[in-house]
């Protein structure tokens, strides 16, 4: 009785709103599967098998996860294509969300068969997810969009709450995953713990399927065809048979992906010197800032990679006075998103001359002195242990340098490249992305520590070089850019245009 007076009092909410709500629910539960694996990822394939891990060389980590993360960057242009042309964005998202569960299924198998099967099966169960994660990564803010996309304010307002999603999902799951990890339940519970967020997100998606009839379009608008059909169970087994192989020749598949990636680039570069003008003026910066874009994503993925492993073997794992989980640290990358990046317009507004070349030319710079933070924290001990405090300072800086760069760089995209070759435009940005995570898991073999190697006092030096060589380049090129940014904006409002 008291229940149905509430629903009585209370309005019932707008369909638009009840299917922009499942979309944001869903993406919460994806997104907290996926940070919760990629927390403590290094550590699970760095972790003996004895101990429920893989057992890798961190030298062979760190390239993993290099290519994992650029595989992941490299598929959605594909999986949109296939949403757009064969399946239907609703479609897409409903199959993407049901294929990626069962895809965290046999991971979660897999980690009861380390013992006896080695990577053996975790390797070819992960190599399901980029393939599936293809068709459901975009095609869900794609249809967010859509939904209002007749209210450009409600649009914005979806969109907000949508990637609010995304870091609260993060931030709880790098608050769980690490404590689990670090349980008496191990590796095991945090596989389980991601089939389970995969797996309500898509069964949520597939519940509520039907409420999004009046804003379907394209290809969702007729049944999936025989070839159709054909053409996705064609793309699921390409992309997978590929992504066995890079997951397989870590190495070789490295090179590959960022001699393809450099190749694109080169081809962007060619297409815009076609261009005419200002557009062409224009295209040519977002170039310089995607290349600059691509040393500050290598800094960037040292926070998910050899930070972790720092923080393991040679800190304190103190946090403002807590003792912490090596993976903890990460915790505070989307705290920061979400508390800092919501003032960031606020920010904007009093420092109007503040624009993108510099925002970017910033963000590199602020990354490098994080590095350094690391640096001079290794100088500070006797015995090989740090401070954990300086690793916490690292993450705070590099979350800061996040919003100057990544946060924007799409934006930057829309705003500066030629609208007739938007979408490939777009792509490129992806392609560096994946440059920079294949570049990262190579680079990081330098400061991989030796097995033959035990003691902190002896890795520590290993850290110093990598920190301090890796900081410097990127204050050095930080530096660069802003008085280039200096330049190009005299040489732009010369020719009657603002740089945003």
């Amino acid at each position: 009785m008291i229940s149905q007076e509430v629903k009585n009092y209370l309005p019932e909410l707008a369909l638009r709103q009840k299917q922009a709500n499942n979309i944001i629910f869903i993406t919460f539960w994806s997104q907290f599967s996926v940070y919760a694996l990629n927390t403590i990822l290094v550590l699970f394939l760095t972790r003996p098998v004895w101990s429920q891990g893989l057992g890798y060389s961190q030298a062979k980590a760190y390239a993993f996860i290099g290519v994992a993360h650029a595989m992941g960057y490299l598929m959605p242009m594909l999986g949109g294509y296939m949403a757009d042309t064969v399946l239907g964005i609703r479609r897409s998202i409903l199959l993407g969300s049901i294929l990626l569960a069962c895809a965290y299924l046999l991971i979660m198998i897999s980690g009861y068969t380390v013992s006896s099967l080695g990577d053996t099966f975790f390797i070819a169960a992960y190599a399901f997810i980029p393939a599936t994660n293809s068709l459901l990564m975009g095609t869900s803010s794609s249809m967010v969009s859509h939904i209002y996309s007749d209210d450009a304010v409600k649009a914005k307002s979806a969109m907000t709450y949508y990637y609010i999603a995304i870091n609260v999902g993060a931030l709880l799951a790098t608050l769980i995953a690490p404590m689990l990890f670090e349980s008496r339940y191990g590796p095991l519970s945090i596989l389980t713990l991601t089939f389970v967020g995969k797996s309500i997100a898509a069964l949520n998606f597939a519940k509520r399927y039907s409420i999004y009839e009046n804003v379907i379009w394209g290809k969702d608008q007729s049944k999936l065809s025989k070839s159709g059909m054909l053409r996705l169970i064609a793309y699921i087994i390409t992309i997978y048979v590929l992504t066995l192989f890079a997951y397989s020749h870590v190495y070789i598949a490295s090179t590959i992906i960022a001699s393809g990636c450099g190749i694109g680039i080169i081809w962007f570069l060619r297409k815009t010197l076609t261009l005419k003008g200002l557009i062409r003026d224009k295209q040519m910066i977002a170039l310089l800032l995607i290349v600059e874009a691509v040393v500050f994503f290598v800094i960037y993925n040292q926070m998910n990679s050899t930070l972790i492993l720092f923080a393991e073997n040679n800190s304190d794992h103190n946090l403002f006075g807590l003792t912490v989980s090596p993976a903890h640290y990460q915790i505070l990358n989307p705290l920061l998103i979400l508390a800092i990046g919501s003032q960031l317009p606020r920010f904007y507004k009093v420092f109007p001359r503040f624009t993108i070349p510099y925002q970017f030319a910033a963000g590199t710079a602020l990354a490098g002195i994080a590095l350094l933070v690391m640096a001079f924290a290794a100088t500070t001990t006797i015995n090989g242990i740090v401070n954990g405090n300086y690793i916490a300072l690292t993450y705070i800086l590099i979350s800061i340098a996040e919003l100057w760069v990544s946060a924007i760089g799409l934006s930057m995209v829309g705003l500066y490249c030629d609208k007739n070759s938007l979408a490939f435009a777009m792509g490129v940005w992806y392609l560096a992305s994946s440059l920079a995570h294949a570049i990262s898991g190579r680079i990081a073999a330098w400061v991989a520590i030796p097995n033959t190697i035990h003691s902190p006092i002896d890795s520590l030096p290993y850290y110093e070089r990598y920190y301090l060589t890796l900081g410097v380049s990127a204050i050095v090129l930080g530096i660069l850019m802003y008085f280039l940014a200096h330049i190009l904006q005299k040489v732009m409002r010369k020719k009657g245009e603002t740089l945003g």
